[in-house]
């Protein structure tokens, strides 16, 4: 994701790198990655490059020059709830954002329902549902799915999902979170799998303390096992800290996650 390749002391971790943006497809090209998520923090303000057609032909560029793909952004500026306030700008913001996406050949936008946003009964469930209307059939006519990021229990987010057959409405699961908060990510996987369109790759305790990939209380050799036994073909995004060092955190969490998709590799 976005951001993770970048230094962040003192700015948020979920902060958009607003100096090393660009330097960021050739760090994930270097590692090995050959994707970027892209980072949306602030619907206020404009000079979010995926926002305007100067900033998007500059993204376009460099995906060409580096390799690096832009196939899904999280649109974390949400989280605050302001969709379902309908605050003004906030609904101009996703309107634009859905149109940049489109522009950018983008499959994904990661939207999470979580913290200020978090649906906690059906009713506020419909009505963000009704308040992104126009957004979901744009998505749905352009081919670009808006992917439910959630701390719900897996039946439920799958019954709730399952009331609306559109397929512009996904989930995206992280498997870090799911540990936080005492589920099983194999468990509750099987019951989604159906409907997830991404993973957030991300390592926690049980107590909910974030880690490098392999520190914490996920088990990634059983969700890669999962994996590779799985019919479905599930993008994996990093959504890991840095600490104080993006290259070595970066350079070995990727090679963790490698070794495990490879299992032929020597421990």
């Amino acid at each position: 994701m976005q951001g993770r390749l970048s230094n962040k002391s003192p700015e948020r971790l979920q902060s958009f790198p607003k100096k090393t943006w660009k330097e960021e497809f050739y760090r994930a090209r270097d590692i090995g990655f050959d994707t970027i998520e892209w980072l949306l923090d602030d619907y206020r303000e404009s000079n979010n490059p995926i926002l305007s057609e100067t900033g998007r032909r500059e993204i376009s560029q460099l995906v060409i020059d580096s390799g690096v793909s832009v196939r899904s952004v999280c649109a974390h500026a949400f989280i605050d709830g302001s969709l379902l306030r309908e605050d003004r700008d906030a609904l101009d913001c996703f309107d634009a954002l859905t149109v940049a996406c489109r522009r950018l050949g983008v499959e994904r936008i990661v939207l999470p329902v979580l913290e200020r946003s978090e649906i906690q009964d059906k009713e506020t469930w419909k009505a963000l549902f009704e308040v992104l209307k126009t957004v979901r059939e744009y998505c749905l006519t352009h081919d670009i799915s808006i992917a439910l990021e959630s701390d719900l229990d897996a039946e439920i987010l799958a019954s709730w999902i399952s009331d609306f057959p559109t397929t512009e409405v996904t989930a995206c699961y992280d498997v870090g979170n799911a540990v936080g908060r005492h589920a099983d990510p194999l468990q509750e996987l099987e019951i989604l799998s159906d409907l997830v369109s991404e993973i957030h790759i991300k390592d926690k305790t049980r107590a909910g303390i974030s880690h490098s990939l392999g520190q914490g209380d996920v088990n990634f050799i059983a969700l890669f096992e999962w994996l590779r036994n799985s019919d479905h073909n599930i993008p994996l995004v990093f959504e890991t800290p840095v600490f104080d060092d993006w290259e070595r955190e970066g350079s070995q969490n990727y090679q963790f996650i490698k070794q495990l998709m490879t299992p032929e590799l020597p421990l």
